[in-house]
């Protein structure tokens, strides 16, 4: 605890680079809880993704990503970074009766491989059209079933570059 009207200050370094100082001083207030959020994307310089990322032909790329993570698995090299849930921005989502929430991203350096939880929002069982996910800045997508029985869930693959995975779900 500090001693009434001393104040304090905080340094914070993230894993990504990021540094954030907050100063503390004491008031007689309930305690609260804060998230601190980037204002930009994050850009992971991850060395060992890029050396793969560059070396390895680009459709073994894709396909070996892919192939890691609907089985479960980060792929090697890559940074398995948690996110809150943030809907897909609605400018960008296809319009269909989807709710998209974005679970987690995986990091390389040139590419990120963005999971998202898909909820069909209708009482019809639906067909989860893989190709209305391509916007501008994806590179390829894949989906854990064909179909969506109604108010059924899914998991969708995202790959996009890796700065560009913010874009993908802002609010």
């Amino acid at each position: 605890p500090l001693p009434k009207g001393e104040s304090k200050s905080l340094y914070i370094e993230t894993a990504f680079g990021r540094a954030v100082s907050l100063k503390f001083s004491t008031t007689a207030v309930p305690g609260r809880t804060y998230k601190l959020r980037a204002k930009s994307p994050v850009k992971v310089l991850n060395e060992p993704a890029k050396a793969w990322e560059e070396e390895s032909p680009y459709l073994s790329i894709i396909t070996d990503l892919f192939r890691t993570v609907m089985s479960g698995r980060v792929p090697e090299n890559y940074i398995d970074v948690q996110v809150d849930s943030q809907f897909l921005k609605p400018s960008r989502q296809p319009y269909l009766p989807f709710e998209l929430t974005r679970k987690r991203i995986l990091v390389g350096f040139h590419m990120a491989m963005t999971e998202f939880q898909v909820k069909n929002m209708s009482q019809l069982k639906l067909n989860l059209p893989v190709d209305k996910f391509y916007i501008p800045g994806v590179k390829a997508a894949a989906a854990s079933t064909k179909s969506m029985e109604g108010k059924g869930v899914a998991t969708l693959w995202v790959l996009t570059n890796a700065d560009e995975t913010e874009g993908l779900s802002k609010k």
